[in-house]
């Protein structure tokens, strides 16, 4: 029962430090110095007494391994003497020791604690402070220099605390009393400890050390402490009570008056007093509103008789005040543009000036602006590239709405006024475009996702092929965007076919091989860079193919029946093996062919070509012969597509020395 009763006391005393730390640091705030190096030290007893509870588990054999034995051992005497450096820590800035002569202390506890570092390393190789025997701790005959190490330390700290004690004559001077006691007792403890091994001495006197600052220090300076804290935490808050008051004060009044120098008209309205006051410094009038019975009456009713009839609709909803605080939620601003009679058009904006705590109106101002020249000479850039473009749209996200400036007739008969935005441009995208492009177009006229997709990006481009004009090109250019969220675009419409072509017949004559209509090297090279970086090799065969006796044929029978053979070969190669793959001329007489196909597929291709080699006759040339060789991925799976080439070729060319020993030709006429 006795070597059970030392873990639980180490556990026990863990708990209570715990306990004791968790508190303060729920209670104090803003520590000092001298608080956040008793909770350092506090932290380590925990940590000691945790240690120490694993050795008397040990020690007890509920943990019976020598190995978890001998390792908890060793922290066990070196943690005893690192603990003397934290309380070390802790005592000089509780005496604010000056910097000289904490530099010393400390200096001789660093050289306390290694020795006893080396004290332990050296105990691993001989027994010399300790030894694990069958499941039991025996001393050794340096066992007791852990304890003067320890010793040594707790003497400087007490010695000199009493000196500062005995030196100073104020309301610490009982607290230094206790410092002392405090220094003391892991020192009786450790005694103790000695005379009796299987007892949890070493823990109890750092827990009663510990136990001892806490109460009769810590406690004792906590009151003044939490005084000063409270004192500061007030004064925090008045401060930032009043910045924020004035910040907000600040707020109002530069928006305002910035407003009134930009806008036409500008209503404060207030939501608590049901006022609307017109912010004119010279002349200001108020105006009292009933959201109930006239949820418009801090709208200027002249201004509606102005608005044109497509618009009065919508104009009437976005003044209504009886809804403004649900369409403003979670925004700060909230505007719209209509049209006038008399073709001005005017932007009306609600902007949130001041909010309570519960997050309810308090204050909004409303504006009415004439924007009509600047949309005029926002048109007139836009009327500018009529000879540039096909077709030009302005979309109002916010509204819903699309407004044509450049339409042909086609979309004039399929885009309707009353048709939201999204609705018009689908229709539109249904009626022009190809059935193969259809659905890459519809996701990039989705309205919804613009925001995101133009994230710091000047314009979205998207190129495909029209019913009516061939190749067409759409672009979006947001013209306005507040907080990232576009509110209006320009989308534009060009015919791009011609140039389309151009770049299709460029490509096609920089891949193709003039003579024999089939991919060129360059098409080649690409393709091997392409397939490498993707690398999907799986059931990829590389085929070298070389004519043969073309050097012959050209010396004798001349060029034109040279070329006669190469048109041949590259006509039965493409004819033989394009289902499978892409054919290649890589030079005079050589050609490559990647395929995809299992080698069983290779074989039976291999074999209608063998036919259509045997049965080719030229006008000039009456027969041609073929040397090919080829690479599958299977077998060579470390090796890449040019690697797979190079193996294929290898194979050629010994088909080829085999097809001259068999036909007696000469290599070098070749």
């Amino acid at each position: 029962m006795d070597l059970h009763l030392y873990w639980i006391s180490s556990i026990s005393y863990a708990l209570f430090v715990g306990l004791i730390l968790l508190s303060n640091i729920k209670v104090i705030k803003f520590p000092s110095k001298v608080e956040n190096h008793f909770r350092l030290m506090a932290k380590w007893v925990l940590f000691f007494c945790i240690q120490d509870a694993i050795w008397g588990l040990c020690n007890a054999h509920v943990i019976n391994n020598d190995n978890i034995f001998f390792i908890s051992s060793s922290i066990f005497h070196l943690s005893t003497v690192v603990t003397t450096f934290f309380w070390l820590i802790y005592v000089l800035e509780y005496l604010h020791a000056k910097p000289n002569l904490r530099a010393v202390y400390l200096a001789l506890d660093a050289v306390v604690i290694i020795f006893e570092f080396i004290l332990v390393i050296a105990n691993y190789f001989n027994t010399t402070l300790f030894s694990i025997v069958n499941g039991n701790y025996v001393t050794g005959f340096l066992r007791p220099l852990t304890f003067i190490n320890q010793c040594a330390v707790y003497l400087v700290i007490g010695l000199t605390t009493m000196f500062f004690a005995l030196k100073k004559e104020n309301r610490h001077h009982t607290q230094y009393k206790f410092e002392m006691i405090f220094t003391l007792t892991p020192i009786v403890m450790g005694v103790l400890q000695l005379l009796f091994p299987n007892g949890p001495f070493c823990s109890l006197g750092y827990f009663l050390g510990f136990f001892i600052v806490h109460i009769f220090v810590v406690i004792k300076d906590r009151e003044m402490t939490l005084e000063k804290e409270s004192q500061l935490l007030k004064i925090m808050e008045l401060n930032k009570t009043l910045q924020n008051k004035q910040n907000e004060i600040d707020k109002q009044f530069d928006i305002l008056q910035s407003m009134s120098r930009v806008y036409d008209t500008i209503n404060l309205l207030d939501f608590k007093s049901c006022i609307s006051f017109r912010f004119d410094i010279k002349d200001s009038e108020e105006i009292p509103f009933d959201l109930i019975n006239d949820p418009h009456t801090s709208v200027n009713k002249e201004v509606a008789k102005k608005i044109s009839q497509d618009d009065f609709d919508r104009f009437w909803l976005f003044t209504n005040l009886s809804t403004l605080e649900q369409r403003m939620k979670g925004k700060r601003v909230i505007s719209a543009e209509f049209r006038c009679n008399e073709g001005d058009r005017i932007c009306a904006m609600y902007i949130r000036i001041d909010d309570d705590k519960n997050g309810s109106f308090n204050k909004v101002a409303y504006t009415l602006q004439n924007i009509t020249n600047e949309r005029k000479r926002e048109y007139q850039v836009y009327h500018a590239l009529t000879h540039l473009v096909y077709s030009l749209h302005i979309v109002d996200l916010e509204n819903d709405s699309i407004e044509p400036l450049i339409e042909p007739e086609i979309l004039k008969q399929i885009i309707r006024k009353e048709e939201s935005a999204q609705t018009a441009m689908n229709n539109v995208i249904k009626a022009t475009c190809n059935d193969e492009f259809l659905e890459m177009l519809m996701d990039f006229v989705d309205f919804s996702t613009i925001s995101t997709r133009m994230k710091e990006k000047s314009a979205l481009t998207c190129e495909f092929r029209g019913k009516f004009h061939g190749w067409t090109r759409m672009i979006f250019i947001p013209i306005d965007a507040e907080n990232k969220k576009i509110k209006r675009i320009v989308i534009t419409t060009e015919i791009i076919d011609s140039e389309k072509n151009k770049i299709i017949n460029l490509t096609y004559k920089s891949t193709t091989d003039e003579l024999t209509r089939i991919y060129n090297r360059r098409k080649y090279e690409d393709d091997l860079d392409e397939m490498d970086q993707n690398g999907e090799l799986e059931d990829k065969i590389v085929i070298a193919l070389d004519v043969n006796g073309l050097k012959t044929v050209n010396d004798t029978l001349g060029h034109k029946a040279g070329d006669e053979m190469i048109i041949g070969a590259g006509n039965i190669i493409n004819k033989t093996f394009s289902s499978a793959g892409n054919s290649y001329r890589t030079g005079g007489d050589e050609f490559m062919v990647i395929v995809k196909c299992s080698e069983e597929q290779l074989k039976d291709l291999l074999s209608e070509f063998d036919d259509s080699i045997k049965g080719w006759k030229g006008k000039m040339v009456e027969k041609l012969t073929i040397s090919y060789g080829y690479a599958c991925a299977k077998k060579f799976p470390t090796l890449n597509l040019r690697e797979l080439a190079s193996e294929a070729d290898k194979c050629m060319y010994e088909n080829k020395e085999a097809f001259y020993k068999r036909t007696g030709m000469e290599r070098r006429k070749n």
